[in-house]
């Protein structure tokens, strides 16, 4: 079974309008706390993805999957166009599937 911790760090940078989200995934257990990450339509949004181990992690709705690996920081890159509520899903090495987190997009 594939779980973790994460932490989430909205960050702005300043050579880029986007919404940038450091998020810590390791361990066995979701942190207790805020854990979604909510931006408004429009947003340009990186998730910027720390892991301990390698996984596929898919945001649902949107189509976009990321790989990564626990020596280098993945990112996922994309413009908050559809509004709700989606999931972001961690696919293991031996096919576990875990909600991590979602991404919520508002209406402007």
């Amino acid at each position: 079974m594939v779980a973790a911790i994460f932490w989430l760090l909205p960050a702005q940078t300043n050579a880029d309008s986007a919404k940038v989200f450091d998020i810590h995934v390791s361990g066995v257990e979701v942190a207790e706390g805020e854990g979604t990450i909510r931006v408004n339509e429009g947003d340009d949004v990186v998730l910027r993805w720390h892991v301990d181990h390698a996984m596929e992690i898919h945001l649902h709705g949107y189509g976009v999957k990321t790989a990564t690996t626990p020596d280098s920081v993945a990112e996922t890159a994309l413009t908050a166009r559809a509004t709700g509520r989606f999931p972001i899903t961690a696919h293991g090495p031996g096919g576990e599937h875990v909600t991590l987190t979602y991404l919520e997009v508002y209406p402007r």
